[in-house]
């Protein structure tokens, strides 16, 4: 799956990942194998992926989060790898005081 110019993911079939390695695959109904985690441009992009995500099957793993500065949903895909799509601006996080440089 091409995403961008810089950005691809392979999809593979159980049987095809299995091909690659000698260990056993997680059963990611029950246990958590990978988190991936996609920045996109906007809040707005994130929700749009997100609600792609569903239309296409997943599910949510956690409802969105906003904290201003960042914002962020998780998706199942339908194998039960989670999915994390987000969007963050750094020049928004908050510093707290004891990094502001004030003396006490």
């Amino acid at each position: 799956m091409v995403y961008s110019d810089t950005i691809s993911v392979m999809l593979l079939t159980r049987e095809k990942f299995q091909s690659f390695t000698s260990k056993s695959i997680a059963d990611t109904r029950n246990q958590v194998q990978v988190l991936n985690a996609l920045a996109l441009a906007s809040k707005e992009k994130v929700d749009e992926v997100t609600e792609t995500a569903l239309q296409a099957g997943g599910t949510i793993e956690r409802s969105a989060l906003d904290y201003g500065f960042m914002y962020s949903t998780s998706v199942n895909d339908l194998d039960g790898h989670i999915w994390e799509f987000f969007w963050m601006d750094p020049s928004q996080i908050p510093v707290e005081e004891s990094q502001s440089g004030s003396s006490q």
